[in-house]
């Protein structure tokens, strides 16, 4: 059975967005810090939002926080590498540094949403 050209299309066209958005999250260090929360108890994932929040509360760049569980071991850094605006909204360029166990680094932009609330930016 032979699969027309336009539909053989799509199936490709999909394929290749699919690749892409992998491969940019990748790039982001997205995909890895995914797998890494979940190497994070639920108390480590707090801790971690934590520090975020208080370094992105803060707003001044070279601003550190830190965190570790006692109970898996686990430990962390959130430092806030640079501030910035987009689309009129305050934008704030975290690094996380994870010990668990390896040590893995990984950047994220986070933006002032107009509730308040901090949201990732890809």
């Amino acid at each position: 059975m032979r699969v027309p050209k336009t539909r053989l299309r799509m199936g490709v066209g999909s394929a290749l967005i699919v690749a892409l958005v992998a491969i940019m999250l990748q790039a982001q260090g997205m995909w890895s810090l995914g797998r890494s929360l979940t190497e994070l108890s639920a108390a480590d994932r707090e801790a971690m939002t934590r520090a975020r929040s208080e370094v992105l509360d803060n707003m001044k760049p070279g601003a550190a926080s830190s965190w570790k569980d006692e109970k898996t071991g686990h430990l962390g850094e959130t430092h806030l590498l640079r501030v910035y605006e987009m689309n009129g909204m305050t934008c704030g360029e975290v690094e996380h540094i994870l010990k668990i166990p390896e040590m893995k680094r990984y950047v994220t932009s986070f933006c002032r949403t107009s509730d308040g609330t901090w949201r990732a930016i890809f």
